[in-house]
């Protein structure tokens, strides 16, 4: 069995660079209201998804910070997300 150490999330809808975030075998995310506490736990689901339906794929005018969708377009979806 795989354990998630630590993870970082970039480029995702309001989160633009989590930084490192280490885990433990309980990991508590605290921050105000519109912090991208929700979007960090949607990233690591939509990684590895509990079940496979469209609402698990990544879409590009839904998951990527807007302001950058003429970039995001060109790249590959291994320059972006999370990494583990």
């Amino acid at each position: 069995m795989m354990t998630l150490v630590q993870f970082r999330v970039t480029n995702f809808r309001s989160v633009m660079d989590s930084g490192w975030i280490d885990c433990d075998d309980i990991t508590s995310l605290i921050g105000i209201n519109e912090a991208g506490k929700s979007n960090l736990i949607l990233a690591l689901w939509k990684l590895k998804p509990a079940r496979i339906e469209g609402e698990s794929m990544i879409d590009i005018l839904d998951d990527m910070p807007r302001h950058m969708h003429t970039q995001w377009e060109k790249k590959t979806w291994a320059d972006c997300l999370c990494e583990c």
